[in-house]
């Protein structure tokens, strides 16, 4: 099943960059950018997606992969 994750560009100052890319490598992920996810807080505040219409937070960039993977998993 093809998961969608949803990334705020804004958000990559947390480094959510180098999650949306690690993400982007496995075929059974369909990561989009959004310029905007109207999140401001929580995207101001430390580094989050959306997964199954779910916001996920992680403490930091791998914390954030490991979240998402529980979430799908």
């Amino acid at each position: 099943m093809n998961y969608v994750i949803k990334f705020c560009e804004n958000n990559f100052v947390h480094g959510t960059d180098d999650t949306a890319r690690r993400l982007q490598e496995d075929d059974e992920y369909e990561v989009v950018i959004a310029s905007c996810l109207g999140n401001c807080t929580d995207c101001a505040d430390m580094p989050f997606a959306i997964v199954k219409d779910e916001i996920v937070y992680g403490n930091d960039p791998e914390n954030l992969y490991e979240e998402i993977k529980h979430v799908i998993n």
